[in-house]
């Protein structure tokens, strides 16, 4: 009876004179339990971390059981190159289309054939004049179509004008 008493922790069982099965022990043994008590949770908490790990694995797809074609594949290859060409020679062509369609390029293009063609009808008015000093009798035709190309040079001055002063926001790239 008196080894129950010792061990047993009810309020009236324990004595004040009795210590506990811990406080009995030695600092050092104390110290060693807590390190393997310490040790045994980080062992159960990696074998865990591992089990669930595996867990989650996904298996390996199974390897094909036969080798492919060295030739087939190189053919495959070759098509493929042959695609990549003509894709990039088509991104050329969409690429420069696409800078003409640009509204700087394409009133810069508008600006040059405004030039040109007033150049074109000045060359046409001296041709005209000249004609006029050959043949007698044609200064009435010189006079009427010249009054017609002066409009039609200044209306093309005009648009010049016009298209030198818009502001054209470029276009984002």
């Amino acid at each position: 009876m008196a080894k129950a008493q010792e061990f047993d922790l009810s309020k009236d069982g324990v004595s004040e004179k009795k210590p506990s099965l811990l406080s009995r022990l030695r600092p050092s043994k104390k110290i060693v339990i807590t390190v393997l008590i310490a040790l045994a949770v980080m062992v159960a908490a990696a074998l865990l971390t591992f089990g669930i790990i595996k867990l989650l694995e996904r298996e390996p797809a199974p390897e094909p059981a036969l080798q492919p074609d060295l030739e087939a594949l190189q053919r495959r290859v070759d098509t493929l190159e042959m695609k990549v060409q003509v894709y990039e020679e088509s991104f050329g062509i969409y690429r420069k289309s696409l800078e003409i369609s640009d509204p700087a390029v394409f009133q810069a293009v508008l600006l040059q054939q405004e030039e040109s063609y007033q150049l074109h009808l000045n060359a046409l008015k001296q041709g005209m004049r000249d004609l006029s000093k050959m043949l007698p009798g044609s200064r009435t035709w010189l006079e009427m179509y010249e009054e017609q190309m002066d409009e039609a040079i200044s209306q093309s001055k005009v648009r010049e004008r016009e298209l030198k002063t818009m502001q054209i926001a470029p276009a984002a790239e």
